[in-house]
């Protein structure tokens, strides 16, 4: 096992003197991460007016019906309608929430705050080791 300490060791000690290394790419998955959440609250903000729209729709029928032009029926077939997209959308909701929720990348206070530790740690690594 030594062997592999020694190899693991070489590693993060050559990970920590470039220490820019450490966050080669995250720029990129913050602005990827941004773009997918915009994405999913557009979808979020089209499940909102697939929403408002079928109340208005509901609205409409239940007002022919209330003044006589459209049976009960013809109401509560709209209503469960209307009931069972809600139920669809409402798990849609969940899972878009959940995958918004999944878009965590570094902030660049993280950033500076990694990459300062990192460089406090390489200039560490680098200093003369007293014996």
């Amino acid at each position: 096992m030594p062997l592999v300490d020694d190899t693991v060791w070489g590693l993060v000690v050559e990970a920590l003197q470039e220490p820019e290394r450490l966050l080669v790419g995250a720029a990129d998955q913050r602005r990827q991460a941004e773009r997918a959440r915009r994405l999913l609250n557009g979808s979020l903000a089209g499940l909102e007016v697939a929403a408002q729209k079928d109340q208005e729709g509901l609205a409409r029928v239940f007002d022919l019906y209330r003044d006589g032009h459209a049976p009960k029926s013809k109401y509560l077939e709209e209503k469960a309608r209307v009931d069972g997209r809600a139920e669809k959308r409402a798990t849609e909701r969940a899972d878009l929430e959940a995958r918004i929720a999944e878009q965590t990348p570094l902030d660049e206070d993280d950033e500076a705050y990694i990459l300062a530790f990192a460089i406090g740690i390489s200039r560490r690594l680098n200093a003369p080791v007293p014996f």
